[in-house]
């Protein structure tokens, strides 16, 4: 799936605030860790990609524990790298 990706310094567990998130935004997904990373790139001039995998829907499901695909996650952001290192 592609689309927006909401970044933010919360987490967000609030069925609300997603619902917010999504029609103000069309944001299909919020995390944490991307807006820092792309904030720092910019700020130093470097070039930045960052592969995601999302453990919950930011809402009431967020019932995912992280461990339980860890190891899946880790595998598959392997291979989309591999996939992009030979364009970059």
């Amino acid at each position: 799936m592609f689309g927006t990706v909401a970044s933010g310094d919360q987490y967000v567990h609030c069925e609300t605030t997603r619902v917010r998130l999504y029609e103000d935004f069309d944001a299909q997904a919020v995390e944490m860790e991307g807006g820092a990373l792309g904030q720092a790139g910019e700020a130093l001039g470097f070039d930045w990609l960052d592969i995601r995998a999302l453990s919950d829907l930011a809402g009431t499901s967020s019932a995912i524990d992280f461990t339980a695909f860890v190891d899946e996650v880790a595998a598959s952001s392997a291979l989309i790298l591999r996939r992009l290192l030979p364009a970059l």
